[in-house]
């Protein structure tokens, strides 16, 4: 007694709870990741989740059918979300709970609920934002609701799992991407979906066997189990170990490929959604940090996240054949004047004080560019060299000492500004005159008092027998560049010392900033205005979108060196980057953007050519092993031809319309369908023939005659006309008019 209960108790787990317990937990890993994104605070998606999958459950077990079925749960997803948003229904009980109250409060709800609908309407026909967050709100209800419900109603009416789960997949992935979650939630998910689709096939195999009324072993659903269980364990083995074996350039560029695009879902989302927040997922945003000079050793950036997207007017490198090199350029957002020993202090910019640049100075030229900022930047904003005007959202902000001097600020992300960009020729800068204004001497020539004298003496040194300022900065950077090692793991100078000093005779190395700062304070010493910047350098071509991806590891400090004559002229001393190419000039010319380049040929992007380069390997291995599994199986037997020539030929007389029964026996079904096959003897003979062969290889335990299976082969490929026939007068309707 005490076994069969146990054996019901079994056959009730694998039956009711099985598929219960997947469809949960399907729902489950659904809802919470939509919770964990936080797109609107304050919602809790789970209880009508959970509905939806109780009411998908009871649609399956009733006797409705699919059309009714499914626009009864679309009326109830939509009543619900409605519910959700507008809150339509007053609660029962408070001092409200009279009859005439609770209908009162209904109407005004309801009337609530109506005026804010206009309201979505009308902001949509005007395009303008929704500044209400229960459009967003309602429409991801109906969505996720309605997955729910569609996932048990398809699993448990029509028993098609993939299907089933395939809508609730497609939302957690897109969730889980724009909301920057991790991808286990979607491995556990697809896991569970594998184990459902193997269940579900069982059942189902298990009802065909019991309608045609076939025996099975009981221990055929252990085997089954122990089989799924197998055979799902080693799919999410391989899908959690699959990354692994990607190139880390490969993923580097698909990440960008997907924070792109959930940068750009984020931002529709803020436009269309005003109130919505942003998909952040618990992983924190990208933070666009320039070096840090107010205490030189505080550390470099060295996030490899992008940061922001830089396109320009002047063609990008490799462009078309024959291309010369593009210009290079720095993004500043900051300017650096005073030094103290142990940093930087910045020079403070106001609106209004930039000057309009002098058209009639030599060797200028303009740059337009657009800034992508996908990072966050506050009030700091990017430009090359001297911006001079921006969109909205970017205020040029200048020193009214120095009219040479202007910078970027604004809230803006995404923004266009036009810089003055300098290109003087070596000849010009030789030439140039150093008798500086007394503003720029005060500022630019500024040294602290405790700098050790050494400093200026190597500085001496190192620029003995330059003629002109320009030759002396060329040497100090030179010398930097060559002699002192890139390190970002410098040890910061110990307390009480000055910076630079340490640097040039202690330190084991340094970065950007050491390096700026160095060669700023050395130039200093000599007579000649110099200055630190701060930004980031131009960053990598992406070919793709024709712009310039900018990194964390594109943090930069540099230096720019003044000449009366031209204004602000960079250097780069830090010998991790290219140092600036001007023209060797004998004399001064003004110099052009390059003409724009004939139209190249459209190329694929990075990221689409490494998906078709890994789509075309995974092919090449699928087929080099399905072509070792053919070179090993074995050829089939006579009684598997046998076997799988009367299940076509079945599988082919049911389209044509001579379906049957799984009841029927195979002579049964011969017995029946001879007199529609009578008018063609080939098809019949060879219908005859392979029912013959098929019941002695089903129930005989003498082999099939090998010459027997092959004669019947020869006989159902002779009646192909036949077969084309008899599928060609179901297909036409006068034909089925007159069988009728």
């Amino acid at each position: 007694m005490l076994e069969r209960l146990m054996a019901m108790a079994g056959r009730a787990l694998w039956r009711r709870a099985v598929p219960a317990g997947l469809l949960m937990a399907l729902a489950l890993l659904l809802t919470y990741s939509v919770d964990q994104a936080g797109w609107v605070s304050g919602v809790a998606w789970g209880p009508g989740a959970w509905l939806a999958l109780a009411g998908g459950a009871a649609l399956a077990a009733s006797r409705w059918r699919g059309r009714w079925a499914l626009l009864y749960a679309a009326a109830l997803i939509a009543s619900g979300a409605a519910e959700l948003v507008g809150h339509v229904l007053p609660n029962l009980e408070g001092p409200s709970s009279a009859p005439d109250a609770w209908v009162l409060n209904l109407h005004l709800r309801a009337l609530t609920l109506g005026q804010r609908l206009g309201g979505w309407w009308a902001a949509l026909a005007a395009g303008r934002p929704v500044s209400d967050t229960g459009l967003f709100v309602a429409l991801l209800a109906v969505v996720l609701w309605g997955a729910v419900a569609w996932l048990a109603w398809c699993t448990l009416r029509r028993r098609q799992a993939l299907a089933a789960c395939l809508p609730a997949a497609l939302i957690l992935a897109v969730n889980t991407h724009l909301g920057g979650q991790p991808w286990q939630a979607v491995l556990v998910f697809m896991i569970l979906a594998l184990a459902q689709i193997i269940y579900v096939t069982y059942r189902g195999q298990n009802a065909d066997w019991d309608r045609r009324g076939v025996d099975y072993p009981d221990s055929l659903g252990i085997d089954w189990g122990t089989a799924a269980i197998g055979l799902t364990m080693s799919i999410g083995l391989l899908s959690a170990t699959g990354p692994l074996l990607a190139t880390p350039h490969s993923w580097q560029v698909l990440g960008d490929a997907l924070a792109t695009s959930r940068q750009q879902v984020a931002d529709t989302a803020g436009q269309l959604f005003t109130g919505v927040r942003p998909p952040s997922g618990g992983v924190p945003a990208p933070v666009a940090r320039t070096p840090d000079l107010g205490r030189i050793g505080s550390g470099l950036d060295q996030s490899p996240d992008t940061l922001m997207w830089v396109t320009l007017n002047e063609p990008g490198p490799d462009a078309y054949p024959g291309a010369p090199a593009p210009a290079q350029h720095y993004w500043r957002s900051g300017v650096f004047v005073t030094y103290t020993g142990t940093g930087w202090q910045a020079l403070s910019l106001a609106a209004g004080g930039a000057a309009p640049p002098d058209d009639s100075a030599p060797s200028h030229t303009t740059l337009r560019q657009h800034f992508e900022i996908v990072a966050v930047h506050g009030q700091a904003q990017f430009a090359a060299n001297r911006p001079i005007s921006a969109t909205s959202g970017a205020q040029v902000v200048g020193d009214q000492a120095d009219s040479d001097t202007t910078l970027l600020a604004g809230p803006a992300s995404a923004y266009s500004v036009t810089s003055w960009i300098m290109q003087a020729s070596l000849a010009g800068l030789r030439a140039d005159r150093s008798d500086y204004a007394s503003a720029i001497r005060a500022a630019y020539l500024q040294l602290p008092g405790s700098l050790p004298p050494r400093v200026a003496g190597l500085a001496a040194e190192i620029a003995n027998g330059a003629a002109n300022p320009y030759d002396k900065a060329v040497r100090l950077q030179d010398y930097l560049r060559r002699t002192y090692k890139y390190q970002l793991d410098v040890p910061p100078p110990p307390a009480g010392r000055d910076a630079v000093d340490y640097f040039l005779y202690e330190a084991p190395g340094g970065y950007c900033v050491y390096y700026a700062s160095a060669m700023a304070v050395m130039l200093r010493t000599l007579g000649v205005p110099a200055r630190v910047a701060t930004g980031y350098a131009m960053g990598e071509y992406d070919n793709g979108r024709r712009a310039y991806r900018v990194t964390g590891t594109a943090s930069h400090a540099w230096v720019e060196v003044y000449f009366p004559t031209y204004g602000w002229v960079e250097f780069e001393p830090t010998p991790s980057q290219a140092t600036f190419d001007r023209p060797a000039g004998a004399a001064d010319a003004a110099a052009t953007l390059a003409a724009t380049p004939p139209p190249a040929a459209a190329s694929l992007p990075r990221w689409l050519v490494v998906l078709l380069a890994a789509a075309v390997m995974v092919l090449a291995v699928a087929g080099w092993a399905a072509w070792q599994i053919a070179a090993r199986r074995q050829p089939p037997t006579p009684r598997q031809q046998v076997l799988r020539l009367y299940g076509r030929m079945r599988a082919a007389l049911a389209w044509a319309g001579l379906g049957a029964p799984g009841s029927l026996t195979p002579d049964e079904y011969l017995q029946v369908r001879t007199d529609d096959l009578a008018a063609r003897p080939a098809l019949l003979a060879a219908m005859a023939e392979a029912t013959d062969l098929y019941r002695e290889a089903a129930y005989s335990r003498h082999p099939v005659s090998a010459t027997r299976a092959l004669g019947a082969q020869r006989l159902w490929q002779a009646a192909r006309l036949a077969r084309v026939r008899l599928a060609a007068r179901r297909l036409l309707p006068g034909r089925r008019r007159e069988k009728k």
